[in-house]
């Protein structure tokens, strides 16, 4: 995604971790993303990875994007016992959340759901889902 993109270096080849892909939204995932997005103009988003039980919302943003992202994570973090992350300069940048944020200016959290490794193993799930069960409708609380 167009979010810090030219910049991350990344991985030279196709990868399930740090692989950039070649140019932005040429992964068909990525391009059929973006069009959704554009096409449905959200007003909010989540993206799930699997490792780190964590959740990050901070791209630099300022003014009421930040505030109203803040309000967001804070919101999803009470729910789900994850505490958020701010620090978006150590990891890796050009994701969904990432373009969602800096492009669209629309609030976006990626919540990172389980611990160690990926894939998740089956044992975390019961955990997972309790933890996650109630985000969507938190998320959309107080925007229907």
């Amino acid at each position: 995604f167009d979010a810090l993109w030219n910049q991350y270096q990344g991985t030279g080849h196709p990868s399930s971790d740090k692989y950039k892909g070649n140019a932005v939204g040429c992964e068909v995932e990525s391009a059929a993303l973006i069009a959704l997005t554009e096409q449905e103009q959200f007003v909010r988003t989540i993206s799930y990875h699997t490792q780190g039980s964590v959740i990050y919302w901070y791209f630099a943003q300022e003014g009421e994007l930040y505030d109203a992202t803040l309000r967001f994570g804070e919101r999803i973090s009470k729910l789900t016992g994850y505490p958020m992350d701010a620090n978006y300069e150590y990891l890796d940048p050009a994701g969904y959340k990432d373009w969602a944020i800096h492009e669209k200016s629309i609030p976006s959290l990626t919540i990172e759901i389980g611990r160690e490794t990926s894939p998740v193993p089956f044992e975390q799930y019961a955990e997972i889902w309790t933890r996650n069960q109630y985000v969507w409708e938190e998320t959309l609380l107080d925007i229907m």
